[in-house]
């Protein structure tokens, strides 16, 4: 009987978390379509580690129905909402600190990002996840920006998806790690990560070329304007972080938000997507955005018409949302590294870590070094070999393979 039982409820629970996600994501869902969900234990559990957990309860609240899920679940996600609050207060008040010298000194300098949509007034403060501060630096020399941002009490870190020619790392001294609720990280860019042959500098001229001044508490940040901010949302979740289950919702969540605010000028996005060849990947998100979050059909119908691969786009589109909406996390970054065209050692280094004999990310700072621990070798090679084995997810891997191939994606070196 128990061979019979699980499929089904393992069908019943991830249209119990497809509601719940929608409901999180599209704006125009009503609360009845909570009503029906019974396995709250592990919905919350699914909405608390993609990074969910504050949007869903901010929209429960907002419409009155908390009643809807079971108070010991209920005070869970409200935990994480009011863990989203401190940390986003924590940011900006750091930000209006550091601000205030950073632009004494640096005329090219922007905050994007998860930051970026919160000074937007995309987002109340509890609803979106955050893990750092991100700023876009152009023509201002390193060593004095590393000078600067150490006299304002940060260290400097060695992260390991670092690269010295991009980006900089910093920690708030006295900080014990991103479990932390305490702790800061600042990432400065200079430049993006290349992708499909492409210089990560047209993305950032696009940035500085489509900026947005907001007026906050007597300071006056830069940001992307809407357009770059759904861009940016749209490739962190496909392309930068290919599609990982995290940034992938997380992403979404984005796109969905700012669409349903404003109106956006798709003749400043289409063009960037294709000058980069992230046409396919944009393709998919907003595929995504019209067909399950209510989104404009226009973004679509517009969209759609700068695709080469459109078949292969909504093929694609419809097997990762299915693959990630079940419960155990699940993330394609590694597996990209093995479908798409990259050099053996990336694929031996993807291998590893799909494998669980990479210990896990690192950063560190001073004497001190914060690991992200993954799960032991043998329970995560364990539960590798059972996805071996699942006939879906084998079918989920031969699209991804189809999808890097034909649209010749190089990810990230």
């Amino acid at each position: 009987m128990l061979a019979k039982f699980e499929p089904s409820h393992n069908q019943n629970l991830q249209a119990e978390i497809e509601k719940a996600v929608l409901f999180a994501l599209c704006p125009s869902e009503e609360p009845a379509l909570l009503q029906s969900i019974s396995n709250w234990e592990e919905v919350s559990r699914f909405l608390i580690s993609r990074k969910l957990a504050g949007r869903f309860f901010h929209r429960l609240r907002a419409n009155s129905c908390l009643e809807l899920v079971p108070e010991p679940f209920a005070l869970e996600l409200e935990k994480a909402y009011q863990l989203f609050v401190i940390k986003n207060k924590l940011f900006l008040e750091e930000l209006e600190r550091i601000w205030k010298a950073l632009k004494k000194e640096i005329n090219q300098i922007m905050i994007f990002k998860g930051i970026g949509l919160l000074l937007s007034g995309f987002y109340q403060l509890g609803e979106r996840y955050q893990v750092d501060i991100d700023f876009l630096v152009s023509d201002y020399p390193r060593e004095k920006l590393c000078f600067l941002v150490q006299e304002l009490d940060y260290i400097p870190t060695e992260h390991s998806d670092q690269f010295w020619w991009s980006e900089e790392h910093f920690v708030l001294k006295g900080s014990r790690g991103a479990g932390d609720v305490f702790s800061v990280f600042l990432e400065f860019h200079w430049e993006f990560k290349p992708i499909n042959h492409t210089s990560g500098r047209e993305l950032v001229w696009a940035l500085f070329n489509h900026q947005e001044i907001i007026d906050r508490q007597n300071q006056r940040y830069v940001v992307p304007n809407p357009e770059m901010q759904f861009y940016l949302s749209a490739i962190h979740g496909s392309a930068f972080h290919p599609f990982d289950s995290s940034y992938f919702w997380v992403s979404l969540m984005d796109l969905s938000t700012i669409s349903s605010q404003k109106k956006l000028n798709l003749d400043l996005i289409i063009p960037l997507a294709q000058t980069q060849g992230l046409t396919e990947h944009l393709g998919i998100m907003i595929y995504l955005l019209w067909e399950k979050l209510g989104g404009e059909e226009s973004i679509w119908e517009k969209f759609q018409q700068a695709l080469e691969q459109k078949k292969l786009v909504i093929k694609t589109a419809q097997k990762l949302w299915e693959a990630f909406l079940k419960p155990q996390p699940l993330s394609l970054t590694n597996l990209s590294l093995l479908l798409a065209k990259t050099s053996w050692k990336e694929k031996l280094k993807a291998l590893k870590e799909f494998s669980g004999l990479s210990s896990g990310e690192e950063i560190k700072a001073e004497e001190k070094t914060i690991t992200f621990q993954r799960p032991s070798f043998f329970n995560l090679f364990k539960r590798r070999l059972k996805l071996l084995a699942d006939k879906e997810f084998l079918s989920l891997i031969w699209q991804m393979a189809r999808f890097y191939r034909k649209t010749d994606f190089r990810p990230i070196l």
